[in-house]
C-alpha cells in the first residue's frame, strides 16, 4: 500500500480508506477476486476494508469518494485522529 491509500493490481489503482496507511506501522493489505469485484482485506479472510469493481483496462485510477479527506473538515481534525 502506498501512502496516498492507493495498491496497484493489475496495472491499476484502487482506494482504501483514508488513514489505512500508516507511516510507522504495517502496510500490506491482502487482495482477492470474487466474480467482477476486488476485495482488499488487512488480513486474509478477514472484513474487507474496501470493495471495487474490478478494471478491465489498464492504468485506471478506481476510486470510492468515501475514501477522499472531507473537505469540509480543517487540516486540525485530521491531524487530530493521528
Amino acid at each position: 500500500m502506498h501512502k496516498d491509500n492507493i495498491i496497484k493490481y493489475k496495472s491499476n489503482r484502487y482506494s482504501v480508506p483514508l488513514g489505512t496507511y500508516k507511516p510507522h506501522g504495517e502496510n500490506t493489505v491482502y487482495v482477492r477476486i470474487e466474480e467482477d469485484e476486488i476485495i482488499i482485506e488487512k488480513t486474509p479472510g478477514g472484513v474487507p476494508i474496501a470493495t471495487h469493481p474490478l478494471s478491465r483496462g489498464k492504468g485506471q485510477l478506481i476510486k470510492n469518494t468515501h475514501h477522499s479527506s472531507d473537505r469540509s473538515k480543517g487540516i486540525g481534525a485530521y491531524m487530530e485522529c493521528q
